[in-house]
């Protein structure tokens, strides 16, 4: 299970998603991209190789089923 997205960001502070989607991936069930137009990613930490990446994003997603939802979502990953 996942969620991946691309921003133009490798240090602390706001950046817009990359390609304006972000990647749902649940094993088996769904795999797809969601259109994130004007959505902002916020690092608040952001370490070397073998450090956090940390940070949060919130706003509105349109899935394949072009029903909009809102989102909002803090993570903290291992930075490889």
């Amino acid at each position: 299970m996942g969620i991946g997205f691309i921003v133009g960001g490798d240090t602390v502070g706001t950046f817009p998603f990359g390609w304006g989607n972000m990647s749902i991936r649940v094993p088996n069930i769904i795999d797809t991209f969601w259109t994130t137009s004007g959505m902002n990613v916020t690092f608040t930490e952001y370490g070397p190789v073998g450090g956090f990446i940390a940070g949060s994003f919130s706003g509105t997603t349109t899935p394949p089923s072009l029903v909009t939802r809102t989102i909002q979502c803090s993570f903290r990953v291992k930075r490889r």
